[in-house]
């Protein structure tokens, strides 16, 4: 157990400056000085230091308004329809799971809540998907599939109220079995999961759900080899995206990587490398610079040039795409070493000199970074 000695300044002055109350009249116990601050305060820690000598750590912070910083409205859409979608109770173990990377910790939580809940709680599905998500992250898909089959199980109990829970859990099942390479019973799940929909928003107009399981259904037929119908019904899905979402709207730019994968198998490699292309394009408009998709769709972009025999076309491209994260990000940004080790990988068999300057660059930027965290500390 550390010692830790919080400094928190503050401007009374400010607009939108957090609430906080002096609590030193109010406390039980008379040398208690306490300052409470509102809910969501937000702090900029400006100094992390150890001292040896009273072995503790000084940590100063200065509160500032709630206006100064401003959501990216990617993360403004994903944290709405989370709120929608889960229960504070639920929330919490996902924020678990992937907000602090402790994903075993959370399937213990889900373990807990599930001991102490009673059959008839509403947010018994939802817990039972969650766990069974993780299970599938883990490879245990036994399990998964038995956490998925029980909350369906539940939801159907439900039916009127949980036609979308049941439609859910059956794309979840259906991507499962896609991983496992059952690739009939996956198509059962998702026209399943396409039929309840069907029953909630009808069968001659468009929906954004019915639009998803389109493109599942056509990455399950893509999977199994298929690349006459898993075209088709990626097309499906893409007409439907057009007509309901922005043009650069995130399931726009993934289903354009689809697309592109599909051409690329067929060996149609100049469409594919347009389609990657745009989705790399677009995505920069509206995703943080250092966004893991983005990564993503920069590696579909540079392997098609190199399948396409265009070497000489990776080092430019990839230049050109890092002079744009340096100005953005900065030169010692952790993402960079991840690019440039990205990139070596790829030019290795063709152009193994380049493939090895990029590999230093990534060695010098990681032992600065290294040498940094260790400043901090």
């Amino acid at each position: 157990m550390q010692r830790v000695l919080f400094e928190i300044s503050l401007n009374t002055s400010l607009q939108d400056m957090a609430v906080f109350a002096e609590l030193e009249h109010h406390t039980h116990f008379r040398e208690e000085r306490e300052v409470l601050f509102d809910f969501n305060t937000l702090f900029n820690v400006t100094h992390v230091e150890y001292d040896p000598f009273d072995h503790i750590w000084s940590v100063k912070m200065i509160a500032i308004a709630k206006s100064s910083i401003k959501e990216h409205p990617y993360l403004s859409t994903i944290r709405e329809m989370f709120v929608q979608n889960h229960s504070a109770t639920v929330a919490f173990g996902i924020t678990m799971a992937y907000g602090f990377e402790k994903k075993q910790q959370a399937i213990r939580y889900f373990d807990q809540i599930l001991l102490t809940l009673p059959p008839y709680h509403v947010d018994l599905p939802d817990i039972l998907e969650q766990r069974a998500i993780l299970y599938q992250e883990k490879g245990e898909n036994k399990m998964a599939l038995n956490d998925y089959e029980r909350a369906l199980e539940i939801r159907r109990q439900r039916i009127q109220e949980n036609l979308l829970g049941i439609a859910s859990l059956n794309s979840n099942i259906g991507n499962l079995q896609t991983a496992a390479s059952n690739f009939e019973a996956s198509l059962n799940s998702h026209h399943a999961a396409l039929t309840t929909y069907e029953q909630l928003y009808g069968t001659e107009e468009d929906h954004i759900k019915k639009a998803k399981v389109n493109e599942n259904i056509g990455l399950t037929y893509y999977s199994s080899g298929n690349t006459s119908k898993a075209l088709e019904y990626l097309e499906r899905a893409q007409v439907a995206y057009k007509q309901l979402l922005p043009e650069k709207h995130i399931f726009s730019i993934e289903l354009l990587g689809h697309v592109g994968a599909i051409y690329e198998a067929t060996g149609n490699l100049t469409l594919a490398e347009n389609l990657f292309h745009r989705q790399l394009n677009w995505s920069e408009t509206i995703l943080p610079s250092d966004h893991p998709l983005l990564i993503t769709f920069l590696d579909s972009v540079l392997r098609i040039h190199m399948k396409m025999n265009q070497t000489s076309n990776i080092s430019t491209i990839f230049t050109e795409y890092l002079k744009k994260l340096n100005k953005t990000l900065g030169q010692k940004h952790p993402i960079i070493p991840r690019l440039l080790v990205m990139v070596a990988f790829l030019l290795e068999p063709a152009q193994p000199v380049d493939a090895i300057k990029f590999y230093k660059q990534a060695i010098e930027i990681s032992q600065d970074l290294t040498q940094q965290d260790r400043f901090t500390i």
